[in-house]
């Protein structure tokens, strides 16, 4: 400020400043303001200047702060009083927006698909009131949540304003097991963060699998021998884990075996999430064609609990044809113009019903002696459905014709 003596003599001035209010003007005594020099000797006619220095503490309250200087000639004889003057000045303190946050936890351990929480308390370390707002920023930030309203106001309550939070974060398994996220949790003034902490999450395993067969279903599957397909598991936690097949038992006589019991895996994230073993079928060798076996296979975890996935395979056993046959008497005497029976035991010795023909395909009559073929209940047959398994007596038929003795 420039001190002016408008006198005709040389003046020693005093200068003292007072708060001043009004006008949209706060008066603040506790602030710390100084006058360098306080007292200046000016010449008639010149001018001086002074400094005039208002110290600010940190966090002091946005607002219109306003003063008056005023300068009394201290060598004045005038009887009527000593000359003076008064300038009004003022200082606007602009409105900072600062924060300090403190989070309750700086880490958590969770399973995946558990919940944590903690409180996330900031410190207006600004000079005014304003509206907060919590943000989260980082890889895998987006586990974290506000439970309840995500912003409020931070007031400045004398530099003493505080507003807490509580932070919800639940971690996926997009990470290996065991490993750590780091992200950020901030106080942000409309787009702008103000203040930030970081929050690590350790994550620990989930668990599961899938699980595909080589083949839905084998067909042809011939009685007495084995057949073969694979079983794939595909591990869906993100940790290596170690996991137990098996399938439901079998009719009798039927076997499945596995090459191993067991499959260890990486986890879904690498390259090795897959390991694939054979699985052997053995059929017995009385195994019917009208049998459609269909076995259940599961993965399931090594220590105990349900299964995690399951498929079903269909065995179909090949149809095999066979018989055999036996005659009881290969010889019979009769006399003319009666007939005469030779009872012939037929076996299917395939495994599935299958439809005889019977025929005569050569004799040595001339002419040929007549011939038929019947049944136990004497039904005259050519043709006849037996069972797999299964026997049948048949009789060929023959009539004696009328013969001369010597025939």
């Amino acid at each position: 400020m420039e001190v002016e003596n408008t006198g005709r003599v040389q003046e020693t001035v005093e200068l003292t400043v007072d708060p001043r209010s009004g006008s949209g003007c706060k008066s603040d005594g506790s602030l710390s303001i100084d006058v360098s020099p306080s007292s200046v000797q000016i010449d008639n006619g010149s001018s001086e200047w002074v400094t005039v220095t208002v110290e600010i503490p940190e966090g002091k309250e946005s607002d219109k702060y306003c003063w008056e200087i005023e300068g009394v000639v201290t060598n004045d004889q005038n009887p009527n009083g000593s000359a003076s003057d008064t300038e009004e000045f003022s200082l606007f303190i602009p409105e900072l927006k600062k924060c300090d946050l403190t989070l309750s936890k700086s880490s958590l351990s969770l399973e995946p698909g558990e919940t944590g929480s903690l409180v996330a308390t900031f410190s207006n370390e600004g000079n005014t009131d304003w509206s907060i707002s919590v943000n989260f920023n980082g890889t895998k930030s987006n586990w974290a949540t506000v439970d309840g309203p995500s912003s409020g106001n931070l007031n400045y309550n004398d530099g003493n304003g505080v507003k807490e939070f509580t932070i919800e974060i639940t971690p996926d398994d997009s990470i290996e097991a065991n490993s750590q996220s780091t992200f950020y949790i901030e106080g942000k003034d409309g787009n702008t963060w103000k203040c930030r902490s970081s929050i690590s999450i350790t994550v620990g395993q989930s668990r599961g699998a899938t699980m595909s067969l080589g083949n839905l279903a084998l067909y042809d599957a011939m009685p007495g021998q084995s057949q073969q397909t694979t079983l794939t598991v595909t591990n869906q936690g993100n940790g290596q884990d170690t996991f137990r097949v098996s399938s439901t038992s079998p009719p009798t006589g039927w076997a499945v075996s596995f090459e191993s019991s067991t499959i260890t895996t990486g986890s879904k994230h690498s390259n090795e999430k897959s390991g694939t073993i054979d699985v052997t079928i053995s059929l017995p060798s009385d195994a019917l064609a009208t049998e459609e076996v269909v076995l259940t296979f599961s993965v399931l975890p090594t220590n105990g609990g349900g299964a995690y996935a399951t498929q079903d395979l269909t065995v179909r056993v090949k149809a095999v044809h066979g018989m055999s046959a036996t005659a009881s008497s290969d010889e019979q005497m009769g006399s003319s113009q009666t007939e005469v029976e030779f009872p012939i035991i037929v076996n299917n010795d395939g495994n599935t019903l299958d439809r005889f023909k019977f025929t005569v395909i050569s004799q040595t009559a001339n002419p040929a002696w007549s011939k038929y073929f019947k049944t136990d209940d004497n039904q005259i047959m050519s043709e006849l459905d037996i069972d797999a398994r299964s026997s049948a007596t048949v009789y060929l038929v023959v009539t004696i014709p009328n013969c001369d003795s010597e025939d």
